[in-house]
């Protein structure tokens, strides 16, 4: 009987030494078209790469299993040909989305050695680590904040016919499911700033974010957390800011203006005028709708101190010159026709237009980033 015992205990304690720990994803597929179709697991923001794992999805379900070394971000996905992006891009406009919420039948996940669960769906769950359990919770209160701003998205696509004060009322309800998806993103990032999810969301949600917190997120970081793809651009374009932060002297760019002549900033800015740098394109929807607010106030304050140095990140110069002359801009304009690889865009970090750069007559910046209504009332309260 002890020799039994003693054989038993030899063979359970060999197997144990020759298992090898690993990963098994173990993943349902909502929609009964996809059953043999593969779905592919791929390392999260590298493009053109091979699929880390892959798998038939047969009766609704699939398995992968492996080995993972090292926790990896990732995404599980079909290929391009059996869900093109055309579909994602029409789910994605027929209901409210944002950052970190999953494109259809697609998920994002952080890879161990662990057992995890994947149902691929409209709105896609993945769970079975803390961390993903973790990250899921997340995503489930962004789904919330969609739901309850639902209403919102059936109002936009007919916004340009209501009243201003419809409009002014659905902007506010825009701005703020905006700001309630910001900080809950700033929390769980504050949260996880050693975890790859953490990483994740702040990649989304950095643009959202003011340039101090930003950089308040990189320096508390770990290594692990700037490991994830993109993050390494957020720190540059962090590094960018500060030398056009606030209190700084402005940037000087020379570029072309609307008649050909090449001019610089410096032509204008340190001066003895208040300098507006306002970054737009003819093609930014936001941009040309507050373009008649912002020839309100250039009017207003042009005899007094103040001049406006429009750059334009179009890349088509007849749509610029004709922007021009029909939103009646009468300050001077520039443009290097490159887009987002404007050379003034580039130089003051700008991610998303419309954006205000405003430079006191001494050449220092004062204030970046406000709309019209906010350069307005600093404006009356600085030029009397």
């Amino acid at each position: 009987m002890k020799k039994n015992l003693w054989l038993a205990a030899s063979v359970a304690l060999l197997a144990a030494c020759n298992s090898t720990p690993g990963y098994k994803i173990s993943g349902t597929v909502a929609n009964p078209d996809l059953n043999g179709q593969y779905v592919y697991l791929y390392e999260y923001g590298v493009p053109n790469q091979m699929p880390m794992d892959s798998a038939q999805v047969k009766n609704g379900s699939f398995v992968m299993k492996g080995v993972q070394n090292n926790p990896e971000l990732c995404v599980i996905t079909f290929s391009e040909s059996v869900i093109p992006q055309r579909d994602k891009n029409k789910y994605a406009a027929n209901r409210m989305m944002g950052p970190v919420d999953n494109d259809l039948y697609t998920a994002v996940l952080v890879l161990d050695n662990s057992d995890i669960t994947v149902k691929l769906d409209t709105f896609s769950w993945v769970s079975g680590t803390p961390e993903n359990d973790s990250l899921q919770v997340l995503i489930n209160d962004m789904e919330l904040y969609n739901q309850q701003a639902a209403p919102i998205a059936v109002q936009m696509k007919n916004f340009k016919n209501l009243n201003d004060a419809d409009k002014s009322r659905l902007q506010q309800w825009y701005d703020q499911y905006v700001r309630n998806r910001v900080n809950r993103a700033k929390t769980y990032v504050d949260r996880h700033l050693n975890k790859l999810s953490g990483a994740y969301v702040f990649s989304q949600y950095a643009n959202f974010m003011d340039d101090d917190v930003q950089s308040d997120v990189l320096t508390r970081a770990d290594s692990t957390f700037k490991s994830v793809p993109g993050i390494d651009r957020i720190e540059q374009h962090v590094n960018t800011l500060k030398k056009v932060a606030v209190g700084q002297r402005f940037a000087n760019f020379s570029m072309q203006d609307a008649d050909g002549k090449t001019v610089q900033l410096s032509d204008y800015a340190g001066k003895d005028k208040y300098i507006l740098l306002d970054f737009w394109a003819s093609w930014c929807p936001p941009c040309i709708k507050e373009m008649p607010e912002m020839v309100k106030m250039y009017n207003k304050y042009r005899t007094k101190n103040f001049d406006i140095v429009g750059v334009s990140l179009d890349q088509n110069k007849e749509a610029w010159l004709k922007a021009i002359v029909q939103y009646n801009m009468k300050w001077p304009q520039v443009s290097d026709l490159k887009g987002w690889e404007n050379q003034a865009a580039l130089l003051y970090g700008v991610t998303s237009i419309p954006y205000t750069v405003l430079i006191a007559p001494d050449g220092t910046i004062i204030k970046k980033g406000m709309n019209v209504q906010k350069l307005d009332a600093k404006l009356a309260g600085t030029l009397k």
